[in-house]
């Protein structure tokens, strides 16, 4: 049987292998540590005080730790926040369930919230206080089909080694689509097909220090039309 297994992480907060791809959803060096640096600090916190509404996309919603650390991002501020993320293969809530990012909450909204975010209903609004609210679309990449315009995107797909039809021009103009002008793109990532890729399509690049285990990730700016 090709299950999914609960691997603990070098900062103690969990992650998952996947046997048919042979990869982790986060870096074994820190699940919650990756996900803070990347996505949060380099991405959420640049743009959250920047206007009353902020509209994300997440490529590959998985363990739901970036949507969960958004969430808890929104309740220390006024800026609304619309996430919608998408993933085609669901993590089973009965492995959610055994997942350890609520550890790290520091209310008891917030430790309840994070296996909400699972069972809660696919492809349709879930509201989960006056700012955050959640769309998880369980749908094919190829199949998307939407006319919003998204402030952030968190791309946080599997490398590209397991998928690497997700990071090729195509995908990246179909992305570059999607957002709006000085709207911004992170991930992990750091490879030069990738940022070259991205470059192609209209993206400004910039390269930053990586989380633990990485020299560096990769954040891109749309700046024009």
């Amino acid at each position: 049987m090709h299950e999914r297994k609960i691997v603990i992480t070098n900062d103690g907060s969990h992650t998952i292998f996947d046997p048919v791809l042979k990869s982790h959803f986060h870096s074994i060096h820190g699940a919650i540590t990756e996900s803070k640096h990347v996505f949060i600090k380099h991405g959420l916190e640049t743009l959250i005080h920047t206007k009353p509404v902020l509209r994300i996309f997440e490529f590959g919603f998985g363990t739901g730790l970036n949507a969960y650390l958004s969430f808890l991002k929104s309740l220390d501020c006024t800026t609304e926040l619309f996430y919608q993320a998408i993933d085609s293969n669901p993590l089973e809530l009965e492995l959610a369930q055994k997942l350890n990012y609520s550890n790290w909450a520091a209310s008891e909204l917030a430790t309840k919230s994070f296996m909400d975010f699972h069972s809660c209903p696919w492809n349709q609004w879930n509201t989960f206080h006056n700012r955050f609210s959640l769309y998880k679309m369980q749908i094919e990449w190829e199949s998307l089909n939407t006319a919003e315009l998204f402030d952030l995107v968190y791309f946080d797909a599997f490398d590209p080694v397991c998928q690497p039809e997700l990071w090729d021009l195509h995908s990246f103009e179909r992305i570059y689509n999607m957002m709006s002008i000085d709207s911004v793109l992170c991930t992990y990532c750091a490879k030069g097909v990738v940022r070259r890729n991205l470059k192609e399509v209209g993206f400004r690049i910039e390269s930053l220090p990586g989380p633990p285990g990485k020299r560096e990730m990769t954040r891109a700016i749309k700046t024009s039309g």
